[in-house]
C-alpha cells in the first residue's frame, strides 16, 4: 500500500516537472531555460515573474507593456513612457515610445507613434497619428494630426493636418484644414486657413488668415484670399452648374469675372421687369455703339457721293 502511494506521488512530481519546469523564470521575468514550447499551453499569459517591477512586461528585454501613470479609469498604454506621467487623465490611448509621456489631466486623446503627443499636459479630444505628430502641444484641444512631424509645434486648438509636415510650425492658431505634404507649413498663429495639395499655402505667411488655396504652391499669401490652380499656370476653369445653364430668373445674381482684376462677382439681374443699374450702363453703351455705326454707314455713303463727282468733273 505505501509502495503505490510513493509511485502516485512520484508520477505527479514528473508531470508537474514536464508542465512547469519549462518556464523557469528569472525575477526580470526574461524566459533563462526552454526544454520544448510544444508543452506549454497555447494562449497562456505571463505569471507574475515576467513583470519588471515598476516598468511593465517584458520581451527580451524591452518594455512592452506598460501600466499607465495615475489611477484614472479606461487608460491603455502601450510602449516605454507611453502615458508615464498621467495623473487623472482618463480615457487615453498611447501606442508608442514617449508617446503622450507627459500628460496629466488631460482626456480623450488617442497617440499613435513615438513621441506622439509626448508633451501634452492637460490637452483634450486631441488624435495623433505618426511619429512627432502633436509632439509639442500641452494645452491645445480637439486637433487632429496624421503623418510625420504633423502639427508637431501646435498649441491651437481645433486644427486639423494630413500629410508630411503639414502645419508642422503652427503654435497658437486655430481651426486651420491642411491635407497635403508641408500643406501650411510655416503658418504659426494665423487661423481659419484651408489649403489642399502638396506645399499648399506654405507661402502664407506666420499671422495670415483665412485663407484658402487649392493647388500646388499657390498665391494664397494674404488674409482673405482664395487661390486655386498651380502656381498660376492653368488656362481653364469648369465649375459645375453653371456652364450651360440658363440665365436666372429677374431678381437673382449673375455671376461674372471683373475683366482688370480676374475676381469673381456678382451683378443682379432685372428685378420686378425692370433693369439694374449695371443693365442700364451696357443699355447705354449699346445704343452709343448702334449710333456710332449709322454715322459710319452714313459717312461712307456721303464720301461715295463725294468721289462720284470728283469723276465726273
Amino acid at each position: 500500500m505505501k509502495m503505490n502511494k510513493l509511485v502516485k506521488i512520484c508520477m505527479m512530481v514528473a508531470i508537474v516537472t514536464i508542465v512547469f519546469g519549462v518556464y523557469a523564470s528569472s525575477s526580470y521575468g526574461q524566459e533563462t531555460q526552454t526544454t520544448d514550447d510544444s508543452t506549454a499551453p497555447a494562449n497562456a499569459l505571463p505569471p507574475t515573474p515576467y513583470v519588471n517591477a515598476g516598468k511593465g512586461y517584458e520581451i527580451g528585454g524591452n518594455i512592452v507593456l506598460v501600466e499607465p501613470g495615475g489611477s484614472a479609469a479606461g487608460n491603455t498604454a502601450l510602449g516605454y513612457q507611453a502615458l508615464a506621467n498621467n495623473t487623472t487623465g482618463s480615457t487615453n490611448t498611447a501606442s508608442g515610445v514617449g508617446a503622450l509621456e507627459f500628460n496629466n489631466t488631460g482626456k480623450h486623446n488617442t497617440a499613435s507613434g513615438f513621441a506622439a503627443l509626448e508633451s501634452n499636459t492637460t490637452g483634450g479630444s486631441n488624435t495623433a497619428s505618426g511619429v512627432g505628430a502633436l509632439s509639442v502641444n500641452a494645452t491645445g484641444n480637439g486637433n487632429t494630426a496624421s503623418g510625420l512631424n504633423a502639427l508637431y509645434f501646435n498649441n491651437g486648438s481645433y486644427n486639423t493636418a494630413s500629410g508630411y509636415a503639414a502645419l508642422e510650425t503652427n503654435s497658437t492658431g486655430a481651426d486651420n484644414t491642411a491635407i497635403g505634404v508641408e500643406a501650411l507649413l510655416y503658418n504659426t498663429t494665423g487661423s481659419n486657413n484651408i489649403a489642399i495639395g502638396n506645399a499648399a499655402a506654405n507661402n502664407v505667411s506666420a499671422g495670415n488668415s483665412n485663407n484658402i488655396e487649392i493647388g500646388t504652391s499657390g498665391t494664397a499669401a494674404d488674409n482673405g484670399v482664395i487661390s486655386i490652380g498651380t502656381s498660376g499656370t492653368q488656362t481653364s476653369a469648369f465649375i459645375a452648374g453653371i456652364a450651360g445653364v440658363t440665365l436666372p430668373t429677374a431678381g437673382d445674381p449673375l455671376v461674372f469675372i471683373e475683366p482688370s482684376t480676374g475676381q469673381l462677382g456678382t451683378l443682379n439681374c432685372a428685378t420686378n421687369g425692370l433693369p439694374s443699374a449695371q443693365q442700364e450702363v451696357i443699355k447705354h453703351q449699346q445704343v452709343q455703339i448702334e449710333t456710332l455705326q449709322r454715322q459710319n454707314e452714313e459717312l461712307q455713303q456721303r464720301m461715295s457721293r463725294l468721289e462720284a463727282l470728283i469723276t465726273k468733273k
